[in-house]
């Protein structure tokens, strides 16, 4: 796995190539993922208290879409992830609280601490379960303004990628070297009806009248 930097211009799906950035197979689809980013001495902060955290997290999160291309496998491979999160929260709140409700109700009011100090347990243990996950996932490194630094990247992808621009830049090319030899040929053919025009004794500065519908190599040709 490898990093990858995009400009903002380059986020789009027609500037990448269709193989998936997970896995490096060919891809099906690009799925348009906003991603987000805050610099990791801003976690440091939440011994400040959680609200000041919260306000220093939202402003400085920095945020970026980026047309993803992925398989057919890894069609769900982000909004998966993100539900597996969600849920296992959900279901450890559920029977954390649920069970200390139970336990007060039944009377056993020392159980319940011993609940409330296993939850916190497992809340923490969610927690470096979630960090793991994260750090095996495509993700940002970095996001400013004008670019994004995307890790876990497949060596595939960055391969296609590089051919992919490299087609692109030879496109360019070929059209700015054509451009150029329109330009050569107009200037030609200017030159050579200015050299006509002095055989023929015609005033150079006198304006000349010209068929526009008739090619001026074809005029000189019949000597019009």
């Amino acid at each position: 796995m490898a990093e990858l930097r995009l400009k903002q211009s380059q986020t789009t799906g027609d500037r990448m190539p269709m193989v998936c950035m997970v896995c490096g197979e060919p891809a099906v689809k690009h799925y348009r993922k906003n991603f987000s980013w805050v610099p990791g001495w801003v976690h440091i902060t939440i011994i400040a208290g959680l609200l000041p955290w919260a306000i220093i997290v939202s402003i400085l999160t920095k945020r970026m879409w980026v047309d993803v291309p992925v398989c057919q496998q890894h069609r769900g491979y982000f909004w998966k992830r993100t539900a597996v999160a969600v849920l296992s929260f959900l279901l450890l709140a559920v029977v954390s609280i649920g069970a200390a409700v139970l336990l007060d109700e039944m009377g056993a009011k020392d159980a319940v601490g011993f609940v409330c100090v296993g939850s916190a347990g497992l809340f923490f243990a969610w927690v470096i379960a979630l960090f793991v996950i994260q750090q095996t996932m495509l993700r940002p490194k970095e996001i400013t303004d004008r670019s994004i630094t995307l890790t876990r990247v497949h060596e595939g992808f960055l391969t296609a990628l590089r051919e992919f621009r490299d087609q692109e830049d030879d496109g360019d090319g070929l059209e700015e070297d054509s451009y150029r030899k329109r330009y050569r040929d107009a200037e030609t053919r200017r030159e050579r009806d200015h050299r006509t025009d002095i055989r023929a004794g015609r005033d150079a500065d006198e304006p000349i009248d010209v068929d526009p519908v008739r090619d001026p190599d074809d005029r000189i040709q019949r000597g019009d």
